[in-house]
């Protein structure tokens, strides 16, 4: 990882700021330098992200994740607090879907703001969610009078 810096034109070029970063990518397959944004430096020194470690940069948002350390390296110190994950083995640019889990449903009041946002699907999983026993008191709030839901253009929600 190498941060390249540039004269700062705007303060009267007494300081410099971050151009970009070089971070060098290794996989099974091979390896990859990418040039990226200074934001994405910063997420990286946040992380705490060293020589030897497994990440993963989501491109939409810039959001940096250490999954942990490559097991390679793990022999380099007698103790280690580090998790171990294996060298990935795809490409470098790999597309990964991401499922979250369902949400866990526990007795009590479920208070949901701005419910105008929330899709079909969003308003089928909590009328599921309301027929089971353990279903919390939950209570809709909006700042809009009648509007569609989301993607659907034919259901208004009051």
């Amino acid at each position: 990882m190498t941060p390249l810096e540039s004269d700062n034109s705007s303060s009267g070029g007494y300081g410099k700021t971050i151009s970009h970063v070089v971070v060098s990518l290794k996989t099974v397959r091979g390896s990859k330098q990418l040039k990226l944004d200074p934001t994405i430096y910063d997420s990286i020194l946040k992380q705490k992200v060293e020589i030897g470690d497994v990440i993963q940069i989501e491109a939409s948002s810039g959001a940096v994740k250490r999954l942990g350390r490559c097991d390679v390296y793990a022999t380099e110190f007698d103790l280690e607090a580090d998790e171990f994950v294996p060298l990935p083995k795809g490409d470098v640019h790999k597309s990964k879907e991401v499922v979250q889990g369902i949400a866990e449903l526990l007795p009590g009041v479920l208070f949901i703001d701005e419910v105008h946002l929330l899709d079909l699907e969003c308003f089928t999983y909590l009328h599921r969610a309301l027929e089971s026993t353990l279903s919390p008191i939950v209570i809709f709030a909006t700042n809009r009078g009648r509007c569609t839901i989301s993607n659907i253009f034919t259901i208004f929600a009051p």
